[in-house]
């Protein structure tokens, strides 16, 4: 279930992105596929893991305050620059056809078509709203609904991703 709800909401965000923000013609099909695939695959079914056992194993269950914020913490600093958006970049860009490192390249390093690595763009996209979003959700929300939180606030969140991405 979480695979179908968050590849069909990836889907729906990156066709949202192409269309609307993007202002494309024509949508990318191919692009769309790729983010649905990794959106139901990776947040739908890897986040579990990683947010629901991984992070109560490393830092505790307990739902307070200091416990939240480590694991956003965590998240901040380890999980989404050298675990998420690697995989993310990497898996779209094998994809599309385009290799490993061109994906790796874009966002780490200054050697790509940009200039500048789009790290430091992405994160600080990601500083504005999951931080704040995973203290109240690791403090309040029960372990079997996380998820499902995340979920609904990415809405905005893979909006974005999708958007610098394929800039």
């Amino acid at each position: 279930t979480s695979f179908a709800t968050c590849f069909f909401k990836g889907g729906v965000c990156d066709i949202f992105a192409q269309t609307i923000v993007e202002r494309k013609q024509k949508n990318d099909l191919k692009r769309t596929f790729s983010f649905s695939v990794f959106s139901g695959g990776y947040l739908g079914c890897c986040q579990h893991i990683i947010y629901n056992i991984w992070f109560t194993r490393l830092l505790g269950s307990k739902q307070t305050l200091l416990i939240a914020i480590k694991k956003s913490m965590v998240d901040f600093c380890v999980h989404v620059p050298f675990l998420y958006l690697p995989l993310y970049y990497t898996f779209e860009n094998v994809f599309l056809g385009k290799g490993v490192t061109t994906g790796l390249k874009r966002l780490y390093t200054s050697q790509n078509e940009f200039g500048k690595p789009e790290l430091p763009k992405v994160m600080s996209n990601y500083a504005s709203l999951f931080p704040v979003v995973h203290v109240l959700n690791f403090t309040y929300t029960p372990k079997e609904l996380r998820i499902s939180v995340i979920a609904c606030v990415s809405l905005c969140w893979l909006v974005v991703l999708s958007t610098v991405s394929h800039r």
